[in-house]
């Protein structure tokens, strides 16, 4: 079993890697579930319903051109492609990459405290599903 720390991520948002401002990233595949248990059954029954993904991504804060706010306002009330991958080396059977078009849903551009680094998390909406691919 190969343990692993996510340590290298990487992150491109319409075509900008924006991997070096990355403090954290959560890609979702979720998928709802539904009870269908019955009269009879001994065991609660679920069902897979529709699938639903989801991005997160949490940035340190740069007003630099090609850095994070730059490229944020310029997809705002737009899709863009999205790609993220565990690790900045080549996709792989073990480095697979995530790709899907997103939209930034929700985005603080300025925010945080006095004396503080600004951290800004950013919601997307899915704009289609995520694909996963290994080469």
């Amino acid at each position: 079993m190969a343990l692993t720390v996510l340590r290298d991520g990487y992150l491109t948002l319409n075509s900008v890697n924006l991997s070096a401002w990355v403090k954290s990233i959560t890609v979702k595949a979720d998928v709802e579930s539904h009870d269908v248990t019955t009269m009879g059954n001994t065991a609660k029954i679920e069902l897979p319903g529709l699938y639903t993904p989801g991005l997160s991504v949490t940035f340190k804060q740069d007003r630099a051109s090609a850095a994070v706010d730059q490229t944020l306002a310029a997809i705002r009330g737009t899709t863009c492609a999205v790609e993220v991958r565990a690790s900045s080396g080549a996709v792989s059977a073990t480095n697979p990459k995530w790709t899907a078009t997103v939209f930034v849903k929700s985005y603080t551009p300025i925010g945080g405290a006095v004396g503080e680094y600004e951290d800004v998390t950013v919601e997307f909406g899915m704009a289609t599903a995520w694909t996963r691919a290994t080469s």
